[in-house]
């Protein structure tokens, strides 16, 4: 359902996007069940230049803040690999919303 979210055809999106209208989050983690290797901030280029300055300055200090737990896990990528420019997906459409995602 990542891919979904544009098209909103599934009521599980739809669900999941009302509440966090409703719910306003400053931060949103998109957890992706697909890979074993977890992308923290900073985002590789192209990052979308409509995004409001204040939700992407936090970037760097959540990416800082999250892979001393999670490496003995999982591969940690950061700042090479994802870029933050497709607003279909969930972070980053939530950051269109508001939060730091």
């Amino acid at each position: 359902m990542n891919r979904d979210l544009l098209a909103q055809s599934q009521p599980e999106v739809r669900a999941m996007m009302d509440g966090i209208l409703r719910w306003h989050p400053q931060v949103f983690v998109d957890h992706s069940l697909a890979t074993s290797s977890f992308f923290f901030p900073p985002v590789a280029q192209a990052v979308n230049m409509n995004l409001p300055p204040q939700t992407t300055k936090w970037f760097a200090t959540y990416g800082r803040g999250n892979p001393p737990r999670s490496t003995a896990t999982a591969a940690v990528l950061r700042g090479r690999v994802f870029d933050f420019f497709y607003v279909g997906y969930w972070d980053e459409w939530t950051t269109f919303q508001g939060a730091s995602g």
